[in-house]
């Protein structure tokens, strides 16, 4: 213990959340006494051996007499649960066994494919109320949380190598990070920019920048949603949302406590949680997990430390309490994070269009230490170390009650706060250019949804609800360096505060027009208001310091809306087409360059520029959506295919302009999107299922003149702001692969004293370009990550296995921009290379 607390910094927290582990894990040998039953049973025949079980266990179990009558059964002795008993009594019988619901034991044999080879029934919440996936009519995916876990998945942002039609867009830290669906969303380091794709938690938008891709732990499930939600998923999921449940509570004892260890990164990984009944009506649930990399996938030989390290812990407790027709439950998480990340390195040196600058500092510095600029490029010459760190709280009160007329009321009160800090060098080289950039932000969300429901599954299934949320988000940058950087000399800084509040109400109703046909609708009638203040001052000699503090506000009364219809010819299948209109609020420009802080600014022409040009229009999108969801071969195989197609009005991005040297966000003209989306879950022999997914997404700029240029535009003097930028009209929508596929195949073995396991995943990514000029020395070449995992699991609760991701060690960017700073000269930065390790875990329940 006293080696585990000395490694982290936050030393204290994570102290009090290892000695959580530790006492679970050392008393689970006692809570595990209370289920285990002694057996002394001798070889012979399997129904004499049954009737033992069930006097010893009092456990009641269903055979068939002619199954059991002439087999005869293995010995067993020694103190286990019932299941294991039932288990080594059965090894090798050709039978095998399911506990049902009321806890019976039903034998079958192992050849009757009805009973032993079904795929699990995958249950989602995409319309506010749970129904099978495949009888949704919407385009979802749901990941389950251990699956995630076990292929090394433990973060939201790394759905994009799970779920079809999902991209990751990478950026120096969480505040400008952000995911895409379909060819559109926002990742944009300014907090008056909302996320197209919005992350929900247990019911509970995480509010703008990236402060919602935070580490995974005890995770049910995650629902990736394609297309507009806003009609039953708060503001601003023009694009999507991807929603994140939680385990809840269980009213059974149940413990686990996971170690894992990554070789390649020094990576140590402790997860803990204990559940069960604390009284007849009451149960609560604890959960908390340690991350601790002490290596980096990219080096530095200025500072002498690695880079794109990870330190992170988390903790949650749930309460859920029940009485009559009535359930109240209060979750509460909190987590922790101090990484020096994300890291960007030289990729090109476009020396044709490189400026003066770039000549002189960037070439000799990367000669000076042997870096070269290249795709596999893993060398940081920044003289500042990196940093991000974040606390994040994140609550949420539930109620809800049955009213006489079966309908159900139901309240959800969400409070959110994420703050936020991080620092680099600005410039990336060890000279003082800018050498001091660092951003402080504080994110303060409050929710509240009401909910009316119907008791669902009559002629008429309805929802109504009410919506309120408020944000208020405070911003700090500081930028400095050059030759009078000294304390706080040269230093400028940019301060803006950014409250949004939205209100609406919305509806979703199902009507069933006969029993296979049914028709869908929904409106969500919503009004908006956004408002910035900032001002930018200091001393930094690259930037004058005389404007005045700046305030825009905007207020908008708009909806969003959903029509559609399911067909159901059997029980197995279903077909729906539907229309859905999305929305996503004005936007403000805060990034720090951003003529929000620079106005009021004289142009050459003599036009002035106010800071209410730095205010983009809302962004909408209207999707059409048809589908189809089928199960065959006895619920062994489950598939869906979805075709969309359709338009983003004002599309919400930031682009590098070579004109100013800097990011802007901007309304990119109109997008267009079409696309088709396959996935499978099959199973075809007892233990093993293939599961997979393939989209081809078609997004293009169906109008944008006015595109910021690329570097090499303005050195050739082809594009500039006296030509209004380029015309990107007709070519590709940045960050989109138009292909992308997943394949992985699960397999259980069950042996006399445990179970063997195997699992293998593939998933491929087509070439991407990822600035939104198009410029060609940001394209990512098609790339594919190979991962598999091997373990064993005792029937006492005991597993161990030994992992790899990324097997064929395969070097990829999940982003490449133009260097800030230096015209001329790219950066990317670099995915996670080649890890493999041991994982040891123990579950009881």
């Amino acid at each position: 213990m006293t080696f585990f607390c000395s490694i982290s910094p936050h030393k204290r927290s994570v102290c009090d959340l290892a000695i959580i582990f530790f006492v679970f894990f050392f008393c689970s040998p006692i809570f595990a006494d209370e289920k285990n039953y002694l057996f002394q049973i001798e070889a012979q025949t399997l129904s004499s051996a049954l009737i033992e079980f069930s006097d010893i266990s009092n456990a009641e179990y269903i055979a068939s007499t002619s199954l059991i009558k002439e087999i005869q059964s293995n010995a067993i002795a020694g103190e286990m649960p019932p299941s294991q008993a039932l288990t080594q009594l059965l090894f090798g019988t050709g039978l095998n066994f399911k506990k049902q619901s009321d806890g019976v034991y039903l034998i079958f044999p192992i050849h009757s494919q009805n009973q032993a080879v079904e795929l699990d029934k995958i249950t989602v919440t995409a319309m506010k109320r749970e129904s099978l996936i495949q009888e949704t009519p919407v385009a979802v995916s749901s990941v389950d949380g251990e699956d995630m876990l076990r292929q090394g998945k433990t973060n939201i942002r790394d759905l994009f190598l799970l779920s079809p039609s999902v991209a990751y867009h990478g950026a120096v830290s969480s505040a400008g990070q952000g995911m895409r669906i379909r060819g559109f969303g926002s990742g944009v380091i300014a907090s008056g920019v909302d996320q197209s794709v919005s992350t929900i938690i247990d019911g509970v938008v995480t509010g703008p920048s990236g402060s919602g891709l935070q580490e995974l732990w005890d995770t049910e499930r995650v629902e990736v949603l394609r297309g507009p939600q806003g009609t039953l998923f708060g503001k601003n999921v023009s694009a999507g949302a991807i929603s994140q449940i939680t385990r809840d509570p269980t009213d059974y004892l149940e413990f686990s406590a996971t170690s894992r260890y990554e070789f390649e990164y020094e990576t140590q990984r402790y997860d803990a949680v204990v559940s069960g009944p604390l009284s007849d009506q009451l149960n609560g649930r604890l959960a908390g997990f340690f991350l601790d990399q002490k290596k980096g996938w990219v080096d530095n030989p200025i500072t002498g430390r690695d880079e794109n390290t990870m330190n992170r812990f988390g903790v949650r407790g749930k309460l859920h309490y029940h009485h009559a027709d009535s359930t109240a439950k209060l979750n509460i998480s909190y987590d922790e994070m101090d990484d020096r990340c994300c890291s960007r390195v030289f990729s090109f040196i476009d020396e044709n269009a490189a400026s003066t600058g770039t000549i002189d500092n960037v070439i000799p510095a990367l000669e000076t230490y042997g870096v070269v600029a290249s795709d596999n490029n893993r060398t940081s010459l920044s003289e500042t170390s990196l940093y991000e760190q974040a606390k994040t709280l994140h609550a949420v009160a539930e109620f809800e009650t049955k009213l006489s007329s079966g309908n159900t009321i139901k309240s959800i009160t969400g409070v959110r706060r994420w703050q936020h800090k991080n620092g680099r060098d600005g410039d990336n080289l060890p000279i003082d250019m800018v050498s001091y950039v660092s951003d402080k932000r504080d994110l303060r969300i409050a929710s509240q949804e009401i909910q009316l429901i119907s008791q669902g599954r009559s002629k008429l299934d309805y929802l109504f609800g009410a919506y309120f949320y408020y944000q208020d988000f405070p911003t700090t940058e500081f930028i400095g360096g050059g030759a009078d950087f000294a304390g706080d000399i040269g230093i400028t800084t940019v301060d803006s505060t950014v409250k949004v509040k939205n209100m609406a109400l919305f509806t979703h109703s199902t009507y069933y027009l006969t029993d296979p046909l049914s028709v869908f609708a929904g409106i969500r009638i919503l009004e908006e208001e956004i408002q910035a203040v900032g001002q930018r001052t200091g001393g930094w000699f690259a930037w004058p310091d005389d404007y005045p503090e700046n305030k825009v506000s905007k207020s908008d009364l708009d909806y969003t809306a959903l029509v559609g219809l399911q067909y159901a010819p059997d029980q197995k299948s279903r077909l729906y087409v539907s229309l859905s209109r999305g929305y996503k609020g004005y936007a403000i420009d805060t990034s720090s360059n951003s003529i929000f802080f620079r106005a009021p600014d004289i142009l050459d022409d003599g036009s002035v520029l106010s800071a209410r040009d730095a205010l983009l229009s809302p962004e909408t999108s209207l999707i059409f959506e048809t589908g189809y969801k089928g199960t065959y071969w006895n619920d062994k195989l489950l598939f869906s295919a979805i075709a969309f197609k359709g338009e983003v009005d004002n599309f919400q991005a930031s682009a590098y302009d070579g004109n100013s040297n800097s990011f802007k966000v901007t309304n990119a003209g109109t997008v267009e999107t079409q696309g088709l989306e396959l996935e499978f879950q099959f199973q075809p022999w007892i233990g093993g299922t293939f599961s997979g997914s393939l989209a081809w997404v078609d997004a293009r700029f169906k109008q944008f003149s006015g595109a910021t240029c690329q570097v090499a535009q303005t050195a050739a003097g082809t594009c500039s702001t006296l030509t209004s930028g380029q015309d990107l009209s007709g070519r590709p929508v940045n960050e989109s692969p138009r292909w992308q596929s997943f394949v992985s195949y699960h397999h259980n073995h069950d042996m006399k004293t445990g179970t063997a396991y195997f699992n293998m995943s593939y998933a491929w990514r087509d070439e991407v370009i990822f600035d939104t000029d198009l410029d060609l020395n940001t394209k990512q070449k098609a790339y594919s990550l190979l991962d598999a995992r091997i373990g064993f699991s005792t029937y006492s609760g005991v597993g161990i296995s030994v992992f790899v991701n990324n097997a064929t060690n395969e070097d990829y960017s999940v982003r490449i921009i133009d260097a800030p700073v230096w015209p001329g000269a790219f950066q990317r930065y670099p995915g996670v290379l080649r890890t493999y390790g041991v994982e040891v875990n123990y579950i009881y329940e």
